[in-house]
């Protein structure tokens, strides 16, 4: 029951992750510290501007920074609540989460419905588009 327990946590975690913001801060993150560094190695640019631009930079970083935070706080608090009530009825299982098989276990559960989350919907997907399409599954003409 434990293992089964540690596998719905990781389907919740993973559900919840994949949902908030994460990958658009991360990318904004990225965008902005490229264009910090192509305005500090800029010799056109003086460096009166480059003072300038780069206090904005780094207020835009600090935002995305502190929105990563707040999410992961938001992940890591659903995770405290779930093993707290888990914890009522199986007693051990924080236990059982910090130690080495609930680690591996987590990891493995998680990466299994994460590869069959991504695989197994479009699957189903493109088999209901073949059944649905009247000449059968979709050629490619010569284009």
């Amino acid at each position: 029951m434990t293992w089964l327990a540690a596998a719905l946590l990781c389907i919740l975690v993973v559900e919840v992750a994949l949902r908030l913001p994460f990958a658009s801060l991360l990318r904004r993150t990225a965008r902005t510290a490229t264009s910090a560094l192509w305005v500090l190695r800029a010799r056109h640019v003086s460096d009166h501007w480059k003072e300038k631009v780069m206090v904005a930079y780094s207020g835009r970083m600090f935002a995305c920074s502190l929105g990563l935070a707040l999410w992961l706080l938001v992940v890591a608090a659903i995770v405290i609540a779930f093993v707290l009530a888990v914890e009522f009825v199986l007693p051990g299982f924080s236990a059982f989460m910090t130690g080495w098989q609930g680690i591996v276990a987590s990891l493995v559960a998680a990466s299994v419905y994460l590869s069959l989350r991504k695989h197994l919907p479009h699957a189903r997907l493109q088999s209901a588009r073949q059944a649905a399409s009247p000449a059968g599954p979709a050629t490619r003409s010569g284009r």
